[in-house]
Order: C-alpha cells, then sequence, then structure tokens
C-alpha cells in the first residue's frame, strides 16, 4: 500500500509539471521525421528513404525573448548557433574557436547566408551536416517554435535514430534517448 501510495503522490507531483515529452521510436523510414516536421510547419529535420536520423534531436521552443538555437557538443566541447536577426543567419555563440569541424559548420552557415536562405531551411542544412559528423555529440537541441505549445503546456519533441537500423552508433544514440525518457 506504501508502494502505491508513492506512485500516486508522484503522479500527483508530476501534475503540476506543464511540460511533455515527446519521443518518436520506431522502424527507420517509417515517418518518424516526416512527422514531426509536419508538426512543426517546417521540414528541418533529416529524412530520407534510407536510415537518415544518426543523433537524437530535441526540439522545444526558446525561453521568452531567446532567439532560435542549435546546442551540441564538437569533440565534448559546447557548442551554440544562435539566429541572428540582423544578419539573417545563424553565428556560433559558443564552440571551440578553431577546430576543423568548426570551419566545416561555418562554410555550411556562409552558404546559406550567401543563398539568403530562410531560416528553418538554414536549420535544416545545419542539422542535416551535424548529423553526419562523428565528431559531433549524439544528442542535439533545437530551440525552436513547437506550434503545439500553450500556455498551459510546453512540449519537447525527440527525433531518435530507427530501432532497425543497422548501424550500431545509431542503436547507441536510440538507447540513450529510450534511457533518458
Amino acid at each position: 500500500i506504501d508502494e502505491e501510495s508513492q506512485n500516486i503522490r508522484e503522479k500527483i507531483d508530476s501534475l503540476s509539471d506543464n511540460s511533455v515529452s515527446l519521443c518518436f521510436t520506431g522502424v527507420y523510414s517509417a515517418g518518424k521525421s516526416a512527422l514531426i516536421n509536419a508538426i512543426l510547419g517546417y521540414r528541418i529535420l533529416p529524412e530520407d528513404i534510407k536510415s537518415e536520423t544518426a543523433k537524437m534531436f530535441q526540439i522545444s521552443s526558446p525561453q521568452s525573448g531567446e532567439n532560435v538555437k542549435i546546442k551540441f557538443e564538437i569533440c565534448s566541447v559546447v557548442s551554440e548557433l544562435e539566429w541572428n536577426d540582423e544578419s539573417g543567419c545563424f553565428e556560433f555563440s559558443k564552440g571551440p574557436s578553431e577546430s576543423v569541424i568548426r570551419t566545416e559548420i561555418q562554410k555550411v552557415l556562409n552558404t546559406a547566408k550567401d543563398e539568403k536562405a530562410m531560416q528553418h531551411d538554414q536549420i535544416k542544412r545545419i542539422l542535416n551536416d551535424l548529423n553526419i559528423r562523428q565528431e559531433v555529440s549524439s544528442e542535439i537541441k533545437v530551440a525552436f517554435p513547437v506550434p503545439l505549445d500553450n500556455e498551459n503546456v510546453q512540449f519537447t519533441i525527440y527525433d531518435t535514430p530507427g530501432t532497425d537500423s543497422n548501424y550500431l552508433a545509431h542503436q547507441q544514440v536510440l538507447n540513450e534517448a529510450l534511457e533518458e525518457q
């Protein structure tokens, strides 16, 4: 009875938390990323017929007054790209001052800026690039408006690699995502 009573107390306490996590899992190419992109109203996540998602993408709305951001690690160094309204592009706000990976990511940013790509298209290019880089952490956090949010509930959406991916690294990322949930 004590155990059940404790479970009930924990459930009641969790009701006061206004955040909801939505973790999408399933076989590769089932449409997880495409569904999330549809929910967001923009195609920002990598999607393809083959096993595409190699990282865990965590998407939640930016805090009040904050810009759209992308957080990740390059060789264990916290890095952050932040949207700059004036320049109309993403810029490094944190990260290693010099590294081969930073230089390569900067090329993606420069190309998007030169082409005057829209914000959501720049995010897609950046996430596609980060998705394939082994030196980039397995978890990438994206602060991007989630249209499901309202004054009572804020959602965090997780996109994970396919459960049947043949890549060991994809399976490890998936296991980490499920453990976190």
